[in-house]
């Protein structure tokens, strides 16, 4: 069995959401070394769809 399902068009996406204090500190982690690293590590390994948005409070 897998760890997922697939319904209605059968699109296998992921989303993952991950929370800053600040659209200012997610920026500057997407310019980080590390998160820099890991892209280059990764090269055209995935599809991205990055999106950085300021929550509605």
């Amino acid at each position: 069995m897998t760890a997922y399902w697939i319904n209605e068009s059968g699109v296998t996406e992921r989303t993952t959401l991950i929370e800053f204090h600040s659209v200012e500190d997610a920026v500057a982690a997407y310019h980080s070394p590390g998160y820099q690293d890991a892209l280059r590590a990764l090269g055209d390994g995935a599809v991205r769809d990055l999106r950085i948005i300021e929550a509605v409070s």
